[in-house]
C-alpha cells in the first residue's frame, strides 16, 4: 500500500513538472511571437514594388473619382484635364507614398472563406515604370480588431494589411493636389491705396508719406461712382488696422479652376471686391555685377548703395469674393488668376461691413497731430 502510494505520488510529482515546463515554454513562445509582432509592426514589412525614379504613370480609382498622372521630365501632369493647376511636389508626395509602401503585416495569400473587402469598387491604385511594368494595389476593409486595412498586390495575389494613413491616401482627389497660390505679401508699410466695394459701396483709402510719417484719406462713392464725396483725413491707427489685415489673407483650399464655372461660386457678380496697390522694393543687378568687378572696399560701398537705392516697383491685385460655402467659408478668386479658393469667414470678416464714418480724423486728432509736429 505505501509502494502504491508512494508510486502515486512521484507520477503526480512528474506531471507537475511537465506542466510547469510546457507553461514556461508556452509563455516564452507568447513572448517571442509578441515581440516578433512588435518588431514587425514597428519595422514594416517591405512590399516590392516600382522605384520611384522609374514611375512614369500613377492612376488613382475610387468609386465616381479617377484621374491618371504621367510624368514629363521632372514634372507631373494630370491626363485628363493637362490645364489643371498640379502640385508637382504634392504629385511626387502621393506617388513615393506607394513606392515606399511598408505594410504592418504579411498575410501570405487569399484564405478561403475570409472576406477582405476587396470589391470590384475598392479603391485601386496602379503604378507604371518606364519599362511598362505595372504594380496595382487594391485597398480592402478595415480590420475591426486592430484598425489596419487589408491591401492586395494584383500581380502577386499576395495579403497585407495596412496603416489606415496610407488607407488615406486611397482616396485622394485631384483637387486635393492642386498647386495652391500664395496671397501677396502686404501690409500697411508697403500698401500706397486700398478700396473696399460691397453692395454697391466704394470706401478708397490713400496713403501719402512725408519724410516717415505715413498719413492716410478715405473717400467714398456709391451708385456705381454716381455719387463720390470729398477725400478727408483718416484716422491713421484705424487705417492701419485694416489695412493689416491684407497680411492675414491666404487661401484655405483649391476648388475649381474654369472660367464657365465661376457663375455658380458667385463670382460673376462678387458679393465683395478688395483691391490693392502695393510697392516691392527690386534691386539692380547691373549695379550689384559692376561692383563686384572692383576691389573689395570699392565692391562692398557700391553694393549697399544699390541695395539703399533700390527702386519699388508698384503692383497691384483684386480679391473677387464669392458667395459662402457649405462650411461659412467664402469662394474667392485673385484677378489674373483662373483658379478659385475657399477662404474663411474670419479672415474677411475685417473687410465685411465697413461703415464710412469710423475712419475720419476728428478735429480733436486733427489738433493733437499738428501740435505734436510744431
Amino acid at each position: 500500500m505505501k509502494k502504491k502510494s508512494f508510486g502515486l505520488a512521484a507520477a503526480v510529482a512528474v506531471l507537475i513538472v511537465l506542466g510547469g515546463s510546457y507553461a514556461l515554454l508556452a509563455n516564452h513562445n507568447r513572448i517571442q511571437e509578441s515581440e516578433s509582432a512588435a518588431a514587425e509592426s514597428e519595422t514594416g514589412v517591405a512590399v516590392a514594388t516600382i522605384a520611384s525614379d522609374k514611375v512614369s504613370s500613377f492612376q488613382l480609382a475610387d468609386g465616381d473619382t479617377s484621374f491618371t498622372l504621367t510624368k514629363t521630365d521632372n514634372s507631373w501632369i494630370c491626363v485628363q484635364d493637362e490645364t489643371f493647376p498640379l502640385s508637382n511636389d504634392a504629385a511626387s508626395e502621393l506617388v513615393n507614398t506607394f513606392t515606399s509602401l511598408q505594410a504592418v503585416r504579411d498575410l501570405g495569400t487569399a484564405q478561403d472563406g475570409e472576406n477582405y473587402g476587396f470589391s470590384e469598387n475598392a479603391p485601386t491604385v496602379t503604378l507604371t515604370s518606364s519599362d511598362s511594368t505595372n504594380c496595382s494595389f487594391v485597398l480592402g476593409e478595415a480590420n475591426s480588431m486592430t484598425g489596419d486595412y487589408y491591401l492586395k498586390r494584383e500581380d502577386s495575389g499576395e495579403i497585407y494589411t495596412v496603416s489606415s494613413s496610407l488607407a488615406d491616401s486611397f482616396h485622394k482627389t485631384l483637387t486635393d493636389l492642386a498647386e495652391i497660390e500664395s496671397f501677396p505679401t502686404i501690409s500697411s508699410d508697403n500698401v500706397q491705396e486700398l478700396s473696399i466695394t460691397e453692395e454697391g459701396t466704394t470706401l478708397l483709402f490713400e496713403s501719402s508719406t512725408t519724410g516717415s510719417v505715413k498719413t492716410w484719406q478715405i473717400s467714398q462713392s456709391q451708385d456705381g461712382g454716381k455719387t463720390e464725396s470729398t477725400p478727408e483725413k483718416a484716422t491713421v491707427n484705424t487705417v492701419t488696422t485694416l489695412v493689416d489685415h491684407l497680411g492675414n489673407l491666404s487661401f484655405d483650399s483649391f476648388v475649381d479652376h474654369k472660367e464657365e464655372n465661376k457663375e455658380k461660386y458667385g463670382l460673376k457678380n462678387p458679393s465683395m471686391t478688395i483691391n490693392f496697390q502695393y510697392t516691392e522694393a527690386t534691386n539692380s543687378d547691373d549695379a550689384t555685377t559692376e561692383a563686384e568687378s572692383e576691389t573689395d572696399t570699392s565692391s562692398e560701398t557700391e553694393s549697399e548703395t544699390a541695395n539703399e537705392t533700390g527702386s519699388a516697383e508698384i503692383l497691384s491685385g483684386t480679391l473677387y469674393v464669392g458667395e459662402q460655402a457649405e462650411d461659412g467659408s467664402y469662394y474667392v478668386q485673385l484677378d489674373g488668376s483662373n483658379n478659385i479658393y475657399l477662404m474663411s469667414a474670419d479672415k474677411l470678416s475685417a473687410f465685411q461691413g465697413l461703415n464710412y464714418d469710423d475712419y475720419p480724423e476728428s478735429e480733436e486728432e486733427s489738433t493733437e497731430i499738428e501740435n505734436s509736429a510744431e
